[in-house]
């Protein structure tokens, strides 16, 4: 009798830890840690495992768009929800790249060394993202523009623009400016007692007012 209890409860431990075991390996194949999801009119774009995937706005027929072993962050759909544009990080540099929403090999659409990181789509044929490439000559990063076909990126107006919208006339940019987390280490915060929040700035690219 004794050894029957005994294996009993042997027995009951085995169980139990297997129902663990079950338990955890089910929630280990759940898809954890989406990270920046975009949407468009018809899909939902996102991260995972620093790849960009892709799946129908229900949630159904999730699918991987990008394979290279660098690192993709931030994708956003064009307007037209035919395109997704990303940052991604190949052979050592931070770009700008575009792929379909059907797949292929990611274009890559800006080429200077310093780190390019996507913010949005002006229209289908151009994106906005902000660089460092002038911290030799000015105070912070900028928000610059260019084509899908590689033309020469250029400058928004605005100067020290980290991040930023334009209004859907194109006419006003809702940005901030200041805010590069490089800049953090350098600011004294001992008795601070205000807000951590970075101001929002109004930019008229016709009158050239700047407003807070």
């Amino acid at each position: 009798m004794i050894y029957m209890k005994k294996y009993l409860s042997n027995l009951w431990q085995v169980m139990l830890f297997s129902s663990v075991l079950l338990s955890s390996a089910s929630a280990q194949q759940e898809t954890l840690l989406l990270r920046s999801p975009s949407i468009s009119n018809n899909h939902i774009s996102f991260v995972y495992a620093g790849d960009i995937w892709i799946a129908d706005k229900s949630g159904n027929n999730p699918r991987r768009l990008t394979v290279n072993p660098g690192v993709e962050q931030n994708p956003m759909f064009s307007p037209d929800g035919k395109q997704i544009a990303f940052t991604g990080n190949y052979d050592g540099n931070t770009d700008v790249y575009v792929v379909s929403i059907n797949g292929g090999t990611p274009k890559r659409v800006t080429f200077h060394p310093s780190a390019d990181i996507l913010r949005g789509w002006l229209n289908n044929k151009e994106v906005y993202f902000t660089t460092t490439r002038e911290f030799t000559y000015s105070l912070g990063p900028r928000l610059y523009k260019t084509s899908l076909e590689g033309e020469l990126a250029v400058p928004l107006l605005m100067p020290e623009a980290y991040q930023g919208s334009p209004s859907e006339d194109g006419r006003y940019w809702a940005y901030i400016k200041n805010t590069d987390p490089t800049e953090r280490d350098r600011v004294a915060f001992k008795r601070y007692r205000g807000g951590g929040m970075p101001s929002i700035w109004i930019f008229d690219t016709e009158s050239k007012v700047v407003e807070t």
